[in-house]
């Protein structure tokens, strides 16, 4: 198996995403945790880093711009739902990370 690097210059960083977005911390975590954001790398440190296109796309879904049978359900019944398998209900946003 070849190792090889990921380069980190083009993702973001919490703090990058919370001074550009105003997402705090704990909402990108929940995001994660949920699966809204697909496969989040990390450093060699264990720094979690995003790219542009997960926040933008979770933010999306979050405004209901992109809908996911997921999420739908999430809203409409009020239940916590886990998002480990988000299938999309719309086509926009093809080039999506994940």
């Amino acid at each position: 198996m070849e190792d090889f690097e990921i380069d980190f210059d083009n993702y973001l960083t919490t703090s990058e995403i919370q001074d550009k977005y105003s997402i705090s911390r704990s909402t990108l975590y929940r995001w994660e945790k949920k699966g809204l954001l697909g496969e989040v790398k990390r450093t060699p440190g264990g720094h979690r880093r995003y790219t542009t296109k997960q926040i933008e796309r979770a933010i999306k879904i979050k405004n209901g711009e992109i809908e996911t049978k997921k999420y739908k359900e999430e809203k409409e019944t009020g239940d916590e739902v886990d998002f480990g398998e988000i299938i999309e209900t719309s086509s926009e946003d093809e080039d999506r990370p994940f």
